[in-house]
């Protein structure tokens, strides 16, 4: 009965720590013109280089329409960039631009500071096994693994 309580716990946990992290980001975004949902998009393009609307409605889990508005306006404010594709004619690759990746990896590195100081207290165990029950509850939903080199 413990493990079912404990299984839960996560679940109950996910909403609301996901809430908590968003506010975070939007906190951090603040001064910087980016909306949360394009900063993630910036995310996916640092650590999986151009990539077409497809592939990144694809890894981010949204609706192909919503990854072209995201795609849009980040092109509009020279965050990304169009390339060629070579793989089709007709479609488009995006990549960051400069400023893009310079403003992605500010952003990161800011978020990972706030991030060691909420888990200064954890033991590096712990942080470990966190990781590793998120990504099987992840993967059975479908969602991407992400490399903890990356």
């Amino acid at each position: 009965m413990a493990r079912e309580q404990d299984i839960k716990a996560i679940i109950d946990l996910i909403r609301p720590v996901f809430h908590g992290l968003y506010a975070a980001s939007e906190a951090n975004l603040r001064g910087l013109s980016i909306s949360v949902p394009q900063r993630g998009m910036l995310q996916c393009l640092l650590e999986h280089g151009a990539q077409t609307v497809p592939m990144l409605a694809r890894r981010l889990l949204v609706r192909r329409q919503f990854a072209l508005r995201l795609v849009n306006e980040l092109e509009a404010k020279q965050l990304v960039a169009r390339e060629p594709n070579p793989a089709h004619k007709r479609s488009h690759r995006f990549g960051l631009t400069e400023p893009g990746s310079r403003m992605i990896t500010e952003v990161l590195a800011s978020e990972a500071s706030v991030s060691a100081l909420a888990l200064a207290q954890m033991q590096d165990e712990d942080i470990g096994a966190a990781v590793r029950v998120l990504t099987a509850f992840g993967a059975y939903f479908g969602v991407e693994s992400r490399d903890a080199s990356e």
